[in-house]
């Protein structure tokens, strides 16, 4: 009999994270793939046909709320769990999967590579088996959320290499959104504003204003969280393509002329597909942003005037940032394997 693997996903990026690992163990192990309904995940997965267990909901903005549906998510996780036996679990720092697993007695596995979301991993690091974080974040700053030093493996890059390992675009995504790929693609991916960690408002509006005059044929796909924030968008620029449902957004940052992101994944993942990337996230950047922009891989501005000169120099020079992109990173570790072979020491 396969051992079992629970495999926890309460954020989209996850989905994107885990995708190629699932493909890679399930001849292997069975896989048991539990969802949390939150933002586009349930979509993505959809989209990516991974069989999952939907489970929970986001909790909104409100401390209060986060708190009940986290409580009512664990006690349906735990009902579902303790029937299903896994052998171990794995997640990007679940609060529900680690405390399910830790009160179960099942070995769990945490990728962490937030340091700023201090309460998340204060709740997750001490239930944990192994944690898998980026060197960008150092051991003290996983010691202090509760992490032992025997239960951390660091690697030399950032997790969203998981995300582009075995990738090829698909340009089906050009037609998909109605996109002329002759004319300037603009991605603009708005702040997490339903984020505990948030506080700060992101320059994108008035960012938008002034690229919308700059770049006249200018294709404008926004990224926004919130049903506010799209309609705040759309007075700004008419003809902007939001997209309804989840799309291949690795595929459309791969042809994409530029992304301007306050929020963190869809960033990294264009910085090293060799996307010019702006981050004008409003508040303290991760370790992991602060590593990628030593590097050149991401610029940083939250003045929407220097981000907008930016962007123009960036776009006309985005061959020059293609090829440096290749170069460093081919130093990268591929977190997959890190993972994979955590999943095989302990089963």
């Amino acid at each position: 009999m396969m051992a079992k693997i629970w495999i926890d996903v309460s954020n989209a990026p996850h989905v994107h994270f885990f995708k190629n690992i699932i493909q890679r163990l399930k001849h292997q192990y069975e896989i048991l793939l539990t969802a949390r309904d939150y933002g586009p995940i349930l979509d993505l997965l959809e989209l990516f046909r991974l069989p999952y267990i939907p489970v929970g909901k986001h909790g909104g903005k409100t401390p209060e709320g986060k708190l009940i549906e986290s409580m009512k998510r664990i006690i349906e996780l735990t009902d579902f769990i303790t029937k299903e036996k896994p052998d171990l679990a794995i997640s990007k720092c679940s609060v529900e999967l680690s405390r399910v697993a830790f009160g179960l007695a099942i070995p769990a596995i945490n990728i962490t590579d937030n340091d700023k979301s201090l309460a998340v991993n204060k709740l997750t690091f001490p239930l944990t088996t192994k944690i898998i974080a980026p060197k960008a974040i150092t051991e003290d700053a996983l010691i202090e959320c509760g992490a032992s030093p025997a239960k951390i493996a660091q690697f030399y890059g950032v997790c969203e290499m998981a995300h582009i390992s075995e990738f090829t675009p698909n340009p089906r995504v050009l037609d998909e959104l109605e996109i002329d790929n002759i004319k300037p693609i603009l991605v603009i991916r708005f702040e997490p504003v339903l984020a505990a960690y948030l506080e700060k408002a992101s320059p994108l509006f008035n960012v938008l204003k002034l690229l919308q005059e700059e770049i006249q044929n200018g294709q404008f796909i926004l990224f926004p969280r919130t049903q506010e924030q799209a309609e705040l968008a759309r007075k700004i620029i008419k003809n902007a393509i939001i997209p309804k449902r989840a799309v291949d957004t690795l595929s459309l940052l791969s042809y994409a002329s530029l992304i301007i992101g306050a929020g963190g994944t869809m960033c990294r993942e264009a910085s090293i597909l060799g996307c010019p990337t702006i981050s004008c996230y409003p508040e303290e950047l991760l370790a992991v942003d602060k590593f990628l922009i030593n590097l050149g891989l991401m610029f940083h501005s939250t003045n929407p005037i220097e981000i907008t000169k930016l962007a123009l120099d960036l776009i006309r020079n985005s061959n020059k940032q293609k090829q440096l992109v290749r170069k460093i990173i081919s130093t990268f570790d591929n977190p997959s394997e890190i993972v994979i072979n955590e999943v095989r020491n302990q089963s």
